[in-house]
């Protein structure tokens, strides 16, 4: 078997694989919890592929694996792709239908971790480009820290949040294309309620983070075949995009944004909408008012919500609940809550760090 494209990646420009040295083969394949370690030590001898990112620091290389290939028979390969620190997607692909499930049951039955998930973990994944201008989609562990519909009135401000958070959860489950606003000032917790939608419809939909450094590749027709390939992929759920701090975006339509908020338009209805069928949520700060009205068309804008600072009384449930000491002030971004000290502990107010960055996965808000 001469590999000269990765098999199953047709879109990607930087794999040596090409789907017609396997053609007529059978993939089986799974992501989970795989001992990749072990894989690699009893199938060293039979490597054919690696691919990784290298590193600055000496001797780190390794770290920054993201594909292995083996081809321990004539019969069958298998391939390993790392997803995150904790997730791997194991396929194996065989000269025929049953020779493949045998292979993979002997795999599943050796290398596959069982795994207690996390309580509130979550999975988004960052949309990066390549030197070459390729889209891919690299997963990222993260955790939610508002998990329950209690949680959600808790911190938001009761009852009306409540009302309209089921509302976006119907919207984000019936529709499949759209946009929806999230506007309020840093730290009155946008981010923390976009990790709980991860949370709530994990099982039904899939998240893709969008730097806005990233976007024009979005609807680009060279990523046709990359988002061709997540639908095939993820068959049967539903695309998300978050754009974060989107205001240069949105804004009136000038000529420096008018291209890009033109495809924006374009891929939330019509015929680009139609093909890729995602819901574009996006945060910003700027008063509403400042958006293109295009933006704000009924039927484009699915959802709108405005996140506000919250009163003393709001503040301090909370306050209560998390074992926080809040100063005296008259209102409170979530922000400030879960930077207070402990009330068992004389520490001084933390730095939170606020986003969907990768290094921001871990954090609070």
């Amino acid at each position: 078997l001469v590999i000269s494209r990765f098999p199953g990646r047709p879109n990607a420009l930087d794999d040596p694989t090409n789907l017609a040295a396997i053609y007529g083969w059978h993939r089986l394949g799974l992501i989970g919890h795989w001992d990749v370690i072990s894989i690699q030590r009893d199938l060293a001898g039979s490597m054919v592929y690696s691919y990784g990112l290298g590193s600055r620091r000496p001797n780190a290389a390794h770290r920054a694996r993201k594909a292995f290939v083996f081809h321990p028979a004539e019969d069958h390969i298998l391939v390993v792709t790392p997803l995150t620190t904790t997730r791997q997607r194991l396929e194996i692909w065989a000269r025929s239908h049953d020779l493949a499930e045998q292979r993979f049951e002997a795999a599943r039955n050796t290398y596959l971790r069982k795994t207690r998930k996390r309580r509130g973990a979550i999975v988004f994944s960052i949309i990066s480009t390549d030197r070459s201008d390729c889209v891919a989609a690299h997963a990222v562990d993260g955790a939610a820290h508002v998990s329950s519909d209690e949680q959600v009135a808790l911190h938001y401000g009761g009852t009306e949040f409540s009302v309209w958070n089921q509302d976006m959860l119907r919207k984000l489950r019936a529709e499949e294309s759209g946009i929806s606003l999230l506007r309020g000032g840093p730290g009155t917790g946008k981010t923390t309620y976009l990790r709980y939608l991860l949370l709530k419809l994990r099982k039904t939909h899939r998240f893709y983070y969008l730097p806005l450094s990233v976007y024009p590749y979005l609807a680009n027709p060279a990523t046709v075949r990359f988002w061709a390939s997540e639908t095939a992929s993820y068959s049967g759920k539903k695309k998300v995009v978050i754009l974060e701090d989107a205001e240069s975006l949105l804004m009136s339509r000038e000529n420096d944004n008018q291209e890009r908020l033109s495809n924006l338009l374009n891929m939330s209805d019509g015929f680009l909408g139609d093909f890729l069928k995602m819901h574009i949520i996006c945060t910003i700060n700027a008063p509403v008012q400042q958006l293109d009205p295009a933006i704000l068309r009924p039927g484009r804008l699915l959802a709108y919500r405005e996140f506000r600072r919250l009163t003393p009384e709001e503040a301090k449930r909370i306050a209560t609940v998390t074992g926080k000491f809040l100063a005296s002030q008259d209102d409170y971004s979530l922000a400030e809550i879960y930077g207070s000290a402990a009330v068992d502990a004389d520490l001084p107010n933390r730095r939170k760090v606020v986003g969907f960055t990768p290094d921001a996965a871990k954090a609070t808000l």
